[in-house]
């Protein structure tokens, strides 16, 4: 997982120069000369893990890393696996990891776009789920919309927080 690190050195790097021209996209594809090797491991890293090759790995470990990093590849290309991963036949551990990057994007269509694939979400990915759509007033009515036609079981949302919505 050390050439996971890497890459999230690169990204926090970026993140920390606080500038529009540079990410790590850019960054990777022309690196200065003093960056030259590292950003070729790293961009080998981004590639394979943008390849599904990492998340695919027996190690958990390694797998939990790799779908961290898809927060760090371009929206356009992470986006999608970061979904997939939670839904079946993932493994829950490597589903609720996701859950938590698509979290910390903090992008609320993304999080209207798990109640459109539901049913195909284990129910521990479908309750660790719940808490991250009750936080926004937007996910919250989609959720109330799609328990009341039936695709999602008020059963999941804890009485503490129908007590809430019931206010």
């Amino acid at each position: 997982a050390w050439d996971l690190t890497i890459l999230r050195g690169f990204a926090e790097g970026v993140a920390r120069h606080q500038t529009k021209q540079l990410s790590l996209e850019s960054l990777l594809v022309s690196p200065s000369e003093m960056l030259r090797t590292g950003a070729e491991r790293a961009r080998e890293v981004l590639d394979r893990v943008m390849a599904r090759k990492m998340y695919a790995s027996p190690d958990a470990t390694i797998r939990k890393s790799a779908i961290e990093a898809l927060a760090l590849v371009p929206e356009d290309k992470g986006i999608e696996p970061l979904l997939a991963l939670t839904r079946s036949p993932t493994p829950t551990e490597d589903s609720l990891t996701a859950l938590g990057v698509l979290r910390s994007l903090g992008k609320e269509a993304l999080l209207l776009q798990l109640l459109d694939h539901w049913s195909e979400m284990q129910p521990a990915v479908q309750s660790a789920a719940i808490p991250l759509l009750l936080e926004r007033p937007t996910t919250t009515k989609r959720l109330l919309e799609k328990m009341a036609a039936g695709s999602v079981s008020p059963a999941l949302v804890g009485i503490d927080r129908r007590e809430i919505l019931l206010a």
